[in-house]
């Protein structure tokens, strides 16, 4: 027999305080999974959140026709009643691509296991659906009042035009994914630096020209390296 399952979807007043707010080229409001985590334990005991395995190789990752890959979660109540799969796939950091196997690690699956809890746990019960619909909440104290962004947005980035930050994070990510030894991940940029004849202090890449990061991410997409 299925547990009723609770309505949380008022709770998020009482929570005002909690709500984060992601700066940079956008601004997002959210949640964080720990905090989730200690309301769902609080409030609907006994329930758990699982991912499904593939049963083609055991792991937690299912593959989409484009190659992209994504997490199937489900919960179980009390009584150890399973409820409804729910799809989340694993996107790049713009939010603008799903991933493909080869861009996957182990730091891309923990974060995105902890977002698709967060994002299962609005589906299944509501909890914080205003963050996710930019519904704005009424209250007495503006300082906690979510609101809609009123600043301009940027101006979109074509295709194949990302931003410096963007290009040193897709080089991390691909130096992650095909160099498994940190000490040949620092060789390598340090030749990349080299040639380019970057010798100030800190980070080379954060050092190198935009035009000099996408030389970087090709010979990398490419082998070259």
């Amino acid at each position: 027999m299925k547990v009723n399952q609770k309505d949380l979807s008022e709770l998020f007043k009482e929570h005002l305080q909690d709500v984060q707010t992601i700066e940079g080229g956008f601004r997002s409001k959210y949640m964080t999974w720990a905090k989730v985590a200690s309301i769902m334990n609080k409030e609907c005991p006994g329930w758990s959140h699982h991912c499904r395995m593939n049963p083609s190789d055991g792991h937690p990752l299912f593959d989409a026709p484009d190659g992209s890959m994504y997490f199937v979660f489900y919960f179980k109540d009390p009584e150890n009643n399973e409820y409804g799969d729910f799809i989340y796939p694993l996107m790049s950091k713009n939010k603008q691509n799903a991933l493909k196997r080869n861009q996957i690690h182990a730091r891309v699956i923990s974060d995105h296991q902890r977002r698709g809890y967060v994002a299962h746990c609005c589906h299944q019960f509501g909890l914080f659906h205003q963050l996710w619909s930019k519904e704005e909440i009424e209250d007495n104290e503006p300082h906690l009042k979510v609101v809609p962004d009123t600043e301009p947005k940027p101006e979109p980035i074509k295709k194949n035009q990302y931003s410096r930050e963007e290009l040193v994070s897709m080089i991390m990510n691909e130096l992650n994914v095909k160099m498994k030894d940190d000490e040949q991940k620092k060789l390598w940029v340090l030749a990349k630096a080299s040639q380019y004849k970057i010798t100030g202090n800190g980070s080379k890449l954060q050092q190198m020209t935009v035009l000099q990061l996408k030389n970087c991410l090709k010979e990398l997409e490419d082998g070259k390296f």
